[in-house]
């Protein structure tokens, strides 16, 4: 959007420094008001995504023996999968908190859970 303004504005050297400036200062504002959640809650987007697993899951266990089995059974795939790549994207070599551990192992006992659960009919 900046490069846009620029085209329409008129020409005028002194003020470069002025208006990327003002550009540099958008951005930086942009930023932390993107990154604010982060400083309270940083692994917020994680912990939603398996918790929506483990409700999926208890609307498939819910769901045995009716009508809406195969939506529900559906339901709790993609909240896995969602969940699944939600936990990739948030993982770091580099950074790697305990809660995020908590979280993996959380996702791997509702995918355990899931797949016994096709055992027994």
């Amino acid at each position: 959007m900046s490069f846009a303004l620029a085209t329409g504005m008129p020409v005028d050297q002194s003020l470069a420094p002025v208006r990327g400036g003002l550009v540099l200062m958008g951005g930086a504002l942009s930023w932390i008001i993107c990154m604010l959640g982060w400083f309270f809650n940083p692994n917020g987007p994680e912990s939603l995504a398996v918790e929506k697993v483990y409700r999926e899951l208890g609307a498939f266990f819910d769901s045995m023996g009716t009508e809406k089995f195969n939506k529900a059974r559906q339901g709790t795939v993609l909240a896995m999968k969602h969940a699944e790549d939600t936990l990739l994207a948030g993982f770091s070599n580099r950074r790697s908190s305990d809660e995020l551990k908590r979280l993996f192992l959380l996702n791997e006992h509702a995918n355990a859970i899931f797949l016994e659960a096709w055992k027994f009919p």
